[in-house]
């Protein structure tokens, strides 16, 4: 299990790795880390190889009473990425911690471009990537919430929406491969 901190004052996101989950809740009494899970899975031929899949957070603004966005703008720190390496049937989950003073909004999405990975000769690979978010609405500050299943998300992927008071339980990503072995056409003489 790997981690994406959010470090305090509104400071942002910054990386770090972890074989431990965090726990806790940020400042305003919400649970601050949300798993998000990244599935590897390839159609047709398998290359057997492991592929570069890119988790990209980010957080922007901070939440108040009167959402002010140009307060405190997390230009740099608010981005954050992290890179896994997954094999065909593969998954991680990445646990992604929200800073400690909430953002506006903070949101994930997943890439990878297949000529990262180390394919064998005559490999060709297209990716597709779907989503899913379960989230909770909280409806007034004594945290009364309403908790919702794994459903379909387009992507960025938003873990956090202070206008709509939406936090996300869990998150996921399956990357999809489509590979093919094509062969050169070989002409003998």
């Amino acid at each position: 299990m790997r981690r994406i901190l959010g470090v305090g004052a509104g400071a942002g996101l910054v990386a770090g790795g972890s074989l431990v989950a965090l726990t806790g809740t940020s400042g305003a009494g919400l649970a601050s880390v949300i798993p998000v899970t990244i599935t590897k899975t390839v159609t047709g031929t398998d290359p057997g190889v492991a592929f570069p899949i890119v988790l990209t957070c980010s957080s922007e603004g901070v939440a108040t009473d009167e959402v002010d966005t140009t307060d405190i703008t997390i230009p740099n720190n608010g981005l954050i990425t992290e890179t896994v390496q997954l094999k065909n049937g593969e998954s991680t989950t990445v646990q992604v911690t929200l800073p400690d003073l909430l953002p506006v909004t903070a949101s994930c999405t997943v890439t990878e471009d297949p000529a990262g990975a180390e394919l064998p000769d005559g490999y060709t690979c297209t990716p597709s990537i779907t989503a899913e978010v379960a989230v909770e609405v909280y409806f007034d500050q004594s945290a009364t919430a309403t908790s919702g299943p794994l459903e379909p998300s387009p992507l960025p992927v938003v873990l956090y929406d202070y206008k709509s008071n939406q936090i996300a339980t869990e998150a996921g990503f399956t990357v999809t491969n489509t590979c093919a072995l094509v062969k050169p056409i070989t002409f003998t003489g």
